[in-house]
């Protein structure tokens, strides 16, 4: 049977390194069209979206809480998504990236055992949202369980 780190932790960390590849390619673009690489972190896709540098930093923090909320490590203390300078550099993008993937590849699987029912809280804004851990009917919908 899956557990809550086989869904969570390969998963998040797959996404960032795509991110970064991602992110890579893009700069590549730049480079290879004239373009400033800087002006990447600073662009969005819709008038209301935040910048890429937020959308990464968001990313890393979401995949970090999983490893510390539902596994109960200790919080890196990385500044927040909401803490992004406007002038955050690609270098300080890619590494931000690593830092997440590296805390990730630290969480041992065994830290998830029997957190399925556990509850998590976070807030978000002026609400707090609460979670219990895996539910048996999700992976079967999924086809994730083989029972």
């Amino acid at each position: 049977m899956l557990s809550v780190y086989d869904i969570s932790v390969p998963i998040c960390v797959r996404a960032l390194e795509n991110m970064r590849a991602y992110i890579a390619k893009a700069e590549q673009w730049c480079v290879d069209n004239d373009r400033p690489k800087e002006s990447l972190l600073k662009s969005s896709l819709a008038p209301d979206m935040k910048t890429l540098a937020f959308q990464v930093f968001m990313a890393t923090d979401n995949a970090k809480d999983v490893v510390v909320q539902v596994g109960g490590l200790e919080d890196p203390g990385w500044p927040t998504a909401w803490q992004v300078s406007p002038e955050t550099t690609l270098p300080e993008v890619y590494s931000r990236i690593d830092q997440a993937v590296e805390f990730l590849h630290g969480a041992d699987a065994k830290i998830f055992d029997d957190k399925e029912s556990k509850e998590v809280a976070m807030s978000a804004g002026p609400m707090e949202l609460k979670f219990t851990g895996l539910r048996q009917e999700t992976l079967r919908w999924y086809r994730m369980d083989e029972s």
